[in-house]
């Protein structure tokens, strides 16, 4: 007589399981300080190297970040420009497009209902972002102690105008919903109560990248 061991899961594993997708990252693997180490070897078959072509050496990446963080930083004029830029998106407000109204006379005429989120969805999609729903699918800002502050990633995305570029470090907890975010008819239709929650979105600036490789696709 044999015995089959069975290997103990994570919530990540019965998620992945349950919707057929990979397992969502639940850790970090960069850090954002000092120069990142750079994962692989270039030249290896799949990997690709980004390289600048401008003729200047010092505004080629990665050298040129460091240049730009200094100018944004201590020139005056660049940082007026930057401010006027990014002020107006900052103090924007913020909703989520195709919502369905809870109060169907709230629906716009000739609207194609079939087509707009569930608010269940868009509660759910707003809490992971530290945003909060009005009835209508009107969002506002709010700060959370754990979790995504919406205004912070917005404030780092939009880095990306003068790098160029603004990566991010996406990890999650995997669990069930938040209270009063349950959504019933996604877990009967996927047969799990479990979720993939934005843990983290972590800057990772570019004057801290020493290469940026990439799959060959």
């Amino acid at each position: 007589m044999t015995e089959t061991a069975t290997m103990p899961t994570s919530p990540a594993d019965d998620l992945a399981r349950a919707t057929g997708a990979s397992i969502p990252p639940t850790s970090e693997v960069g850090h954002p300080g000092n120069i990142a180490p750079t994962y692989g070897t270039r030249g290896l078959e799949g990997d690709y190297y980004v390289e600048g072509s401008d003729d200047n050496p010092e505004w080629r990446f990665p050298a040129s970040a460091a240049i730009v963080d200094r100018m944004r930083k201590e020139d005056g004029q660049v940082g007026s420009v930057l401010r006027a830029l990014f002020m107006p998106i900052l103090n924007a407000e913020v909703t989520l497009a195709g919502v369905r109204p809870v109060d169907p006379a709230a629906v716009p005429e000739g609207a194609d209902t079939a087509n707009m989120v569930r608010p269940e969805v868009a509660r759910f999609v707003a809490n992971e972002l530290g945003l909060d729903l009005d009835e209508n699918g009107g969002a506002r800002r709010r700060r959370r102690r754990e979790g995504i502050v919406f205004a912070d990633h917005l404030r780092e995305a939009l880095l990306a105008l003068p790098f160029g570029f603004m990566p991010f470090e996406v990890t999650y907890n995997v669990g069930p919903a938040a209270p009063g975010l349950e959504d019933p008819e996604r877990d009967a239709a996927l047969g799990t109560d479990l979720y993939a929650h934005l843990r983290r979105l972590s800057a990772r600036l570019p004057s801290t990248l020493a290469d940026v490789l990439t799959d060959a696709e």
